[in-house]
């Protein structure tokens, strides 16, 4: 019998995809900049309209970035849909349970849920809590879409919670 696995881990091609739109957004703004005023940096009317942008909707999204590289490091997440199992390998640590171990799956995303506005929008992970109080993430650098892959994977429903920058 031929089980369907689904293998979940952060990768640099998923860290791309969701720093490509921003960085294009920077890029074709300071072209602009550069093909109307030259290339005279020093001015106020590139320095401040960059310091807000970098404040606003560039630093959050690079923190967010960095914050979930770091909190989902080596984590390794295997759902088995036939067998109603997930198991995880992270920090020299290798479980497995069954999916009525999970007490909680919360769902955290920012309030703009991918409305296009801001360059963090598209953060978002969930929370997994098993009966032993043991937790695990899937954030949006493990996997593209989570918020329309998780759910059905596990059959369940989330909690939802909105937060002005998802950390971990």
């Amino acid at each position: 019998m031929d089980t369907t696995k689904y293998i979940i881990k952060p990768s640099i091609k998923q860290q791309f995809l969701l720093l490509w739109p921003m960085l294009l957004r920077y890029a074709f703004l300071i072209g602009l900049y550069v093909h109307y005023m030259g290339w005279n940096f020093n001015t106020m009317v590139f320095g401040a309209p960059l310091l807000t942008a970098f404040v606003i909707d560039f630093g959050p999204a690079i923190a967010l970035n960095i914050e979930y590289s770091i909190k989902t490091r080596g984590l390794i997440i295997e759902i088995d849909e036939e067998l109603k199992t997930i198991s995880y390998s992270w920090h020299k640590t290798k479980r497995t349970f069954s999916f009525e171990d999970i007490i909680s799956l919360e769902y955290y995303s920012s309030y703009g849920r991918g409305s296009g506005w801001y360059s963090f929008e598209n953060y978002r992970y969930y929370k997994i809590t098993f009966k032993d109080q043991t937790q695990i993430p899937i954030t949006s650098l493990m996997m593209n879409k989570i918020q329309k892959r998780v759910e059905p994977l596990l059959a369940m429903k989330a909690e939802k919670y909105l937060r002005l920058l998802p950390f971990v």
